[in-house]
């Protein structure tokens, strides 16, 4: 997956909240160096489009939210990749199976 990303032959958009989970078991290990890096790598990853969280990113996330009872993360990540015509989304969470407006991908699953 990634290595299509990186060829270009799969354009691909992420939230900032992607960002935000990548980060939490670095700080919260107290591996800031690694943080760090994973922060630099994050801004300078090749064909990658990151978005940050606008009313519009909110309002579609809170749609899908109430819809599916998603995580307000996943929403957010939803409501990004939907308002930007993704075609698919990569998860992790089952629970995004239900979800009709776009084809979920469980990562999980690819391996």
């Amino acid at each position: 997956m990634f290595d299509l990303i990186e060829r270009g032959l799969n354009p691909a958009v992420t939230s900032t909240v992607t960002l935000l989970e990548l980060l939490v078991q670095p700080y919260r290990d107290q591996k800031d160096e690694l943080a760090q890096r994973i922060f630099a790598l994050a801004g300078t990853y090749p064909r990658l489009e990151w978005v940050s969280v606008t009313m519009n990113v909110a309002d579609r996330a809170a749609e899908l939210r109430a819809r599916y009872r998603l995580s307000t993360p996943d929403a957010i990540q939803l409501a990004t990749a939907i308002l930007h015509k993704a075609v698919r989304f990569y998860g992790n969470d089952r629970g995004l199976r239900k979800v009709k407006e776009i084809e979920c991908v469980l990562i999980d699953e690819l391996i």
